[in-house]
């Protein structure tokens, strides 16, 4: 009985240290190339718990990273508070254009890897954060130099075009 017992104890250390029990990225170092690149966002959807609403001013950072598994690393901050990319996490498999980062996605939950799901798509300028433990969801628009990129906020139920302007 206790061999079975140090038998499950060793599997389960195994687990934990592999699934990022020794840090996020499974104690793997990665070493950043370069500066990261910070992107101003503002939120555009808040659902659930999140720890943002929407018009918050955030940030996205995004640092190219040499290492075993990833190349990449993302960090998302809101009202001064990290909600993706932790120290020691947000390591990623990012597609790359040339130098430049371009998506990442993270299709894991906290339940699974300690960090929430994350969508990155730069040439769309929008930045997803979701969980479903809490239940939550960001919808973040990277701002240009005129105000968000690719995506604008709904208008409120009830609320149309102003009358004489298209659709």
């Amino acid at each position: 009985m206790r061999v079975g017992t140090s038998r499950r104890s060793s599997w389960l250390l195994g687990l934990v240290l592999g699934c990022g029990g020794a840090g996020a990225n499974g104690g793997a170092t990665h070493e950043p190339v370069g500066e990261p690149v910070v992107h101003e966002a503002v939120v555009v959807r808040s659902t659930g718990s999140a720890p943002a609403a929407e018009g918050d001013a955030c940030e996205v950072e995004v640092t190219r990273v040499e290492g075993a598994y990833f190349n990449c690393r993302v960090r998302v901050s809101c009202r001064g508070e990290v909600l993706y990319g932790l120290p020691g996490a947000g390591y990623n498999t990012c597609r790359m254009d040339g130098e430049a980062i371009r998506t990442a996605v993270d299709p894991n939950g906290t339940r699974r890897d300690g960090d929430p799901k994350l969508s990155l798509d730069l040439a769309r300028g929008e930045v997803v954060v979701s969980d479903r433990d809490p239940d939550m969801e960001l919808v973040l628009a990277i701002r240009s130099g005129e105000g968000p990129a690719g995506l604008t906020p709904e208008p409120p139920p009830g609320y149309g075009p102003v009358p004489g302007e298209p659709p």
